[in-house]
């Protein structure tokens, strides 16, 4: 029975703070995206287009 209230609690905690944890996650998330993005791009410039 322990299990079903703590259950419940994480649950709600987890639906409180699911906003929060979405804001962190993008902030965490778009400069490495970016990196990413740049990273890629770099590589597929250089193998498509090479610079003479």
């Amino acid at each position: 029975m322990l299990w079903v209230v703590n259950h419940a609690l994480m649950v709600f905690w987890f639906v409180t703070n699911l906003s929060e944890a979405v804001i962190v996650i993008i902030l965490l998330f778009v400069p490495l995206e970016i990196s990413l993005l740049v990273f890629l791009s770099d590589i597929f410039f250089r193998t498509i287009l090479p610079k003479g």
